[in-house]
């Protein structure tokens, strides 16, 4: 679910859900269909299909792969290298007559540190990180304005969020499971729903149980308890399509859960946390598109 120090570099944009092969992966790109469906205005036209598609890579490249490249990310420990990091006692070519005590010598020796540390440590370690960065924010905020400002909209709130989990959290890249599903599930389902159609309280309320039930898979797959959470999110989605009279749909729902609560807290001998995670997404999965459906 998060990026580790032994993540690969190379390339300056990839689908998110190629990083997140160890756990939930498919995450942003289905609560955006289920948001398109849960709208009920979709209709099969190329102007649709061309906003719908847009929508899905907004949020796989653009909104689930900032999230990755951020607050998914150990920079924790990169800052930690650059605390021990030795130096050097070059300082040429930047201040050629600054001496070594001065301001200006101990200015140049910082900065010929630093870029000596980039080139050795931050860009082999980081370097697709820092891509996603550069390029996938530009191509989030193009494909937002092409959407139109409610999706412009949900983009600041996806940059707010990694903000704060960033300057507010460790930076460790186990940031807030909350903030994470809200990242790659709420705001793909809203903006499913708003492309196409208006937010309504079920939709709102869907949306709501499926962030705190993928909190608790989040959760379950960094080996904390996140029962507890799944189970809430998935009553708040049968709740939900009760009241708005699915019975059929909250029935399904809820059986959903079981294959769920059944893989997280015992799992079979050799399974790993992991193993156990790409297992249990599909019945989650699946859950959200019948809950959308009957929308």
């Amino acid at each position: 679910m998060s990026s580790s120090s032994n993540t690969p570099t190379g390339g300056l944009l990839r689908l998110s859900g190629w990083v997140r092969l160890d756990g939930l992966w498919l995450g942003p790109l289905a609560a955006t269909v289920a948001g398109i469906l849960a709208s009920g205005a979709f209709h099969w036209s190329w102007s649709a299909l061309l906003r719908a598609a847009v929508l899905l890579l907004l949020a796989e490249l653009g909104w689930a792969n900032l999230w990755w490249a951020v607050a998914g990310t150990d920079w924790a420990g990169l800052r930690e290298r650059w605390n021990e990091w030795p130096g050097t006692n070059l300082t040429a070519g930047v201040v050629p007559y600054a001496q070594p005590g001065s301001p200006a010598g101990r200015l140049a020796r910082w900065w010929t540190d630093l870029r000596h540390w980039g080139q050795v440590e931050l860009w082999p370690r980081r370097g697709t990180q820092l891509g996603a960065i550069l390029m996938g924010l530009p191509l989030a905020l193009v494909f937002s304005f092409v959407l139109g400002p409610r999706i412009v909209l949900l983009t600041l709130a996806v940059l707010a969020i990694i903000q704060m989990v960033l300057f507010f959290g460790s930076a460790d890249g186990n940031a807030s499971p909350f903030a994470q599903a809200a990242v790659e599930i709420g705001i793909p389902w809203l903006g499913g729903v708003l492309v196409f159609g208006r937010l309504r309280w079920p939709c709102l309320a869907l949306g709501i149980g499926l962030v705190v039930a993928y909190a608790g898979l989040v959760l379950t797959s960094r080996e904390k308890s996140g029962g507890l959470w799944l189970a809430v999110g998935q009553g708040t989605m049968v709740v939900s399509l009760a009241a708005v009279h699915r019975p059929l749909a909250a029935a399904a729902v809820g059986g959903l859960y079981f294959p769920q609560l059944a893989l997280l807290p015992w799992r079979p001998a050799g399974l790993g946390g992991h193993a156990a995670i790409r297992l249990a997404q599909w019945p989650f999965l699946a859950a959200m598109l019948v809950a959308a459906t009957a929308l």
